[in-house]
């Protein structure tokens, strides 16, 4: 019987705060439905509790967990590029 490895990747701490942060930021999008807050949630979560998990200044981040950081990145990328196209859209009176 084979065990299962679980990949992962070395991130320093100061990496993994930045992520955090950024989670929490982008749960500050006003436009989220419940689903994407939830997965925000569910990413900041995960990582928070790796990073309590720190050694020597390294977070060992699973390949999976950085996956879903990484889902919450680019989507926050798809609200905002929507956001400032709406934004963009809007004609000015000059």
């Amino acid at each position: 019987m084979k065990t299962r490895r679980v990949r992962a990747l070395s991130l320093t701490v100061a990496e993994a705060d930045d992520m955090l942060v950024s989670l929490v930021d982008a749960r500050a999008v006003k436009s989220l439905n419940g689903q994407q807050r939830q997965q925000l949630e569910d990413a900041h979560l995960e990582l928070s509790r790796i990073r309590r998990n720190a050694i020597g200044g390294t977070v060992a981040v699973p390949v999976e967990v950085l996956l879903q950081v990484l889902r919450c990145a680019s989507m926050t990328q798809q609200w905002l590029r929507d956001m400032f196209d709406e934004y963009g859209s809007v004609e000015t009176d000059e």
